[in-house]
């Protein structure tokens, strides 16, 4: 018996977008979105407004991004998909979308949630995500090490309220980079030098207001 699966190609992507990292990511989530819709609210996959991100706005795509990572819905909503396969659907592009007659759900635990992510509206994926390796590390891969450099890198230390559960980054995340410093101040020697040279200096002006005072009355 032979079965046969019908599907059409809804969109292929072939937008240009800058080196921004942050309007990159978000431009993953548009794309997680289109699978899931309703998934992702949608200040966080405006990626055509990316230079209006405010840096709160910033703060929960990179957060958004962490929880809907890729290997959460590879096999689901996404498939890597060899470049040559998908030149035979459309040429010239790296990713595409396809719907297909059977629906599945996204299953997101606890863990997996995060500000700005609707799991309790929209878990249905409609459409799957044909995508090639380079697609994934131009729109997620390289921006997230790109940010998390800027975080982390550097020497300095980065700071992050991070919790998990139902009630998933319920307070606005703020970085909070902190620098180690040596601030050289005086110590015990020190101190010790510097009373015994205010205490030679007293000694000096008392001898000299005392050998003022004889010779005055010596007149």
């Amino acid at each position: 018996m032979q079965v046969q699966t019908n599907f059409n190609v809804v969109s292929a992507n072939t937008i240009s977008l800058t080196d921004d990292d942050y309007q990159r990511l978000s431009f993953y989530l548009h794309n997680v979105n289109s699978c899931v819709p309703g998934l992702v609210d949608q200040p966080l996959r405006d990626y055509k407004n990316y230079f209006f991100f405010s840096q709160f706005t910033k703060e929960e795509i990179y957060f958004a991004a962490i929880k809907l990572k890729p290997s959460l819905l590879e096999g689901l909503a996404f498939f890597n998909t060899p470049k040559p396969t998908l030149e035979l659907i459309r040429p010239g592009v790296l990713n595409t979308h396809i719907d297909l007659t059977q629906k599945h759900v996204l299953k997101l635990s606890d863990a997996d949630r995060a500000k700005g992510i609707n799991v309790t509206l929209a878990t249905q994926v409609d459409r799957k995500m044909l995508y090639a390796p380079e697609w994934m590390d131009k729109n997620y891969y390289i921006p997230m090490a790109n940010i998390e450099r800027r975080l982390f890198g550097g020497g300095s230390h980065v700071s992050l309220s991070v919790g998990f559960g139902t009630n998933t980054l319920n307070q606005p995340l703020r970085y909070n980079p902190t620098v180690n410093t040596t601030v050289e101040g005086f110590g015990a020697r020190d101190c010790a030098l510097v009373t015994v040279f205010l205490l030679v200096v007293c000694a000096i002006f008392y001898m000299m207001y005392s050998f003022a005072m004889k010779s005055r009355s010596s007149f």
